[in-house]
C-alpha cells in the first residue's frame, strides 16, 4: 500500500486485448500501453481514412466512433483516435470512416439529419433490401 509520499502507481496494461474495427475482431498480445488507436489503425491495419490533424484530440481529424457495453444496451460515442490508448480498447467496438464506406451509406442519409448508429443502420438496412 502506498504511503503518503508515495505516489500509486497505475495498474499495468494487459497483457492481451480483444477488440473490433469495422466488423473485423482483433486480438493484440502485450499492447503496447503508449500507443494510440490513431497509429494502431494507420500503421498496423492500413486504415488511412482517420487522420491525424493536431495530435492533441483538438481538431477532430482522427474521430472515430466507439461503441461498448452499458447497462443493458451500448453505449457510444465519438472519440479522438489521436489520444485513445489501445489498452483502453479492451471489449469495445471501433467504427472508422472505411467501416461508413464498407457499408455504403448515402452521403445524403448522413446529411440530411442528426447522425447516429441507428440511422446508420437503418439506411444500411434500407439498402440491403432495394
Amino acid at each position: 500500500m502506498p504511503s503518503e509520499n508515495q505516489p500509486s502507481l497505475p495498474p499495468a496494461a494487459p497483457s492481451r486485448i480483444h477488440f473490433v474495427v469495422n466488423g473485423q475482431p482483433h486480438r493484440l498480445d502485450n499492447p503496447d500501453p503508449n500507443r494510440t488507436l490513431l497509429n494502431h489503425l494507420r500503421e498496423a491495419l492500413a486504415l488511412t481514412g482517420t487522420k491525424e490533424g493536431c495530435a492533441e484530440g483538438d481538431c477532430g481529424a482522427c474521430t472515430v466512433v466507439v461503441s461498448e457495453p452499458h447497462g443493458q444496451g451500448v453505449r457510444r460515442r465519438a472519440v479522438n483516435a489521436c489520444i485513445q490508448l489501445l489498452p483502453t480498447l479492451h471489449g469495445k467496438e471501433v467504427l472508422t470512416v472505411e467501416g461508413l464506406a464498407q457499408n455504403r451509406v448515402p452521403i445524403s442519409t448522413r446529411c440530411s439529419r442528426p447522425w447516429s448508429m441507428s440511422t446508420l443502420r437503418s439506411a444500411v438496412s434500407a439498402r440491403r433490401v432495394s
